[in-house]
């Protein structure tokens, strides 16, 4: 469990970029930076929106997750009483003979 999680770190870290020195510069750069994965930027950006902003996300998806719950239950027939009862009234067209 631990090497998976070790595993799991290195590729949310990313790959050294090491510095580029100019070789006729006086100035040398020291430090590089690691390079995150496309997947790791995208999974950080939405995180750090979540902490931010869940107060708000929050009800909505619970809202949405209820309003589809209600929507696609399969006790519902979907119809409204309006409905049930024009499905109830027949209308008859009586037509008289010349």
């Amino acid at each position: 469990m631990n090497n998976i999680i070790k595993k799991i770190r290195i590729w949310y870290q990313g790959r050294y970029i090491e510095p580029e020195n100019d070789p006729n510069s006086m100035v040398i750069r020291l430090a590089g930076h690691y390079e995150q994965p496309l997947l790791a930027k995208s999974l950080n950006m939405f995180f750090s929106f979540w902490a931010k902003n869940w107060k708000v996300l929050l009800p909505v998806i619970i809202g949405t997750a209820v309003t589809l719950f209600i929507h696609f239950d399969s006790k519902t027939t979907g119809k409204t009483e309006h409905e049930k009862q024009k499905q109830n009234t027949n209308i008859v067209h009586i037509t008289t003979q010349k």
